[in-house]
């Protein structure tokens, strides 16, 4: 055998070993499908959709086996589209962990598919992190393709799908709120499977929702092209370039200002050297950007001119030496803003490598 046939011999060795431990890893990774329908379904449930299994998934948390619909039936599952940076999604935990507590025993069984924005957000390690830091026990489905996401033809996050014993869709709900509506339709749905729902879900809930004047979602690149950028400098937002900022001569509201020299990509802006800021002027009661994990370095930030004073931090915010810093340790959402429902000027002074995605908003913050 020459060298070129004992390298290609080679090459399809090493293929058929990798198709091997793909098998062994993902063997549910057959694309979510609809199962078809029990003989004992009433006619008239028909004419709502079927519910997508979960094939499509790239991995589990929090569960040893991938979740079966068709295992479900007879019970009511409740389906959550979430990802772990979200601001809107996180407002929605308090009632899903409620509903969880009040009526797992009951019949309800959550199902959250995470299906990433960004690209860190891809990593099994920070999903099972997200998890933990936000006391999400049930399993989760990770849908880093978007398989089941376009099974189910969803468009939001957050998203909920409740599906009821015969694995039909009856309710949906997209973005924050409506949530006594929805346990409404948890108990309806668990009646009708021949469970005996107990009391209400106690809800321990302390931020969401919108009002109007808010601060939109404000995103500092294209995102690959799937958004427009909020970036308010005049030398604008040009991907692939590296363009250093002059210091506004105004600040609009609700825009991203930038100071400094940044790298501008398809999903985030990156600080190059040292001075660079970030300036905003925002309406909300709650705030928070995405960045990424910087060493444990410090992101700080001022409030109208001064440092965050502790009754109006979120729960990120550290004091150090009279001075307000955001721990940069995790690719992640930093809960920078818990105050008042008002405008504010934020300047973030941030170092060398630092990233940012986005900013969120709600009307209410989060106490930690």
């Amino acid at each position: 055998m020459d060298e070129k046939q004992r390298l290609i011999a080679l090459a399809l060795a090493l293929a058929a070993i990798t198709a091997t431990i793909v098998y062994i890893e993902a063997p549910w990774r057959e694309g979510s499908t609809v199962p078809e329908a029990p003989e004992e379904i009433p006619p008239e449930l028909l004419e709502y959709p079927g519910a997508p299994n979960f094939e499509g998934a790239t991995g589990w948390i929090n569960t040893a086996e991938p979740v079966d619909l068709v295992e479900q039936r007879g019970n009511v599952v409740l389906v959550d589209f979430w990802t772990y940076s979200c601001i809107n999604c996180i407002n929605t935990f308090p009632y899903l962990r409620a509903w969880h507590d009040a009526y797992a025993d009951d019949g309800l069984v959550i199902v959250g598919v995470h299906t990433p924005e960004f690209r860190f957000e891809r990593e099994a390690e920070n999903v099972q992190e997200a998890t933990e830091r936000y006391q999400l026990p049930w399993a989760m489905a990770q849908d880093n393709d978007y398989e089941i996401w376009e099974a189910y033809h969803n468009r939001y996050w957050p998203a909920k799908y409740l599906i009821d014993q015969y694995g039909r869709i009856r309710y949906t709900h997209f973005g924050e709120g409506a949530y006594e509506e929805t346990e409404d339709k948890i108990r309806e749905l668990l009646v009708e499977a021949g469970h005996e729902p107990g009391p209400r879900a106690q809800v321990n809930a302390t931020g969401g929702g919108v009002l109007r004047g808010q601060t939109p979602e404000l995103f500092a690149s294209h995102l690959d092209g799937r958004k427009h950028h909020a970036i308010g400098n005049e030398e604008g937002y040009h991907p692939g370039e590296t363009i250093t900022y002059a210091p506004p001569q105004k600040v609009e509201n609700d825009k991203i200002y930038l100071t400094g020299t940044w790298a501008n990509t398809g999903q985030y802006v990156e600080a190059v050297g040292e001075n660079a800021t970030v300036t905003l002027s925002f309406q909300a009661g709650g705030m928070n950007f995405v960045a990424n994990d910087n060493n444990g370095t410090c992101a700080f930030a001022l409030l109208d001119g001064r440092p965050i004073p502790p009754e109006l931090s979120g729960p990120d915010v550290e004091q150090r030496d009279g001075r307000t810093c955001i721990v940069l340790d995790q690719d992640r959402a930093f809960d920078t803003y818990a105050g008042p429902f008002e405008r504010h000027l934020l300047e973030l002074q941030v170092p060398d490598g630092f990233q940012l995605y986005s900013f969120a908003f709600s009307f209410e913050g989060r106490e930690g």
